[in-house]
C-alpha cells in the first residue's frame, strides 16, 4: 500500500480481557464460517473490486496492490485457522 503512515498502529498496552474477547471472536469466526467459504468469499471481494476499479481505471500498481494484500490475508487466515484448531 501506497502510505506507510496510514498503516501504522499505534503502540498500547492489551489487557487479558481484549486478548480472551480476541480468542472468542476469532474462534466464533471460525467456527461459523467455514475456511472453504471463507477463501471463496475473500476471492469474490477481491474479483468483485477488480472488476469495479477496472471500470474507473484503477492502476496496474493498484492492482497489483490489492493482490498482494489478498495473499497476505490468506496467509492470515490460513495461520489463524491453524492455531485456532
Amino acid at each position: 500500500m501506497k502510505n506507510q503512515e496510514a498503516n501504522k498502529i499505534p503502540k498500547r498496552e492489551v489487557t487479558e480481557e481484549q486478548v480472551a474477547k480476541f480468542r472468542l471472536d476469532v474462534r466464533y469466526f471460525f467456527l461459523n464460517y467455514a475456511k472453504k467459504n471463507v477463501k471463496k468469499n475473500l476471492w469474490n471481494l477481491f474479483e468483485g473490486w477488480t472488476y469495479s476499479q477496472g471500470e474507473s481505471g484503477a492502476s496496474a500498481s493498484e492492482v497489483a496492490d490489492m493482490l498482494l494484500f489478498y495473499q497476505q490475508l490468506m496467509e492470515l487466515i490460513e495461520q489463524v485457522k491453524q492455531m485456532s484448531s
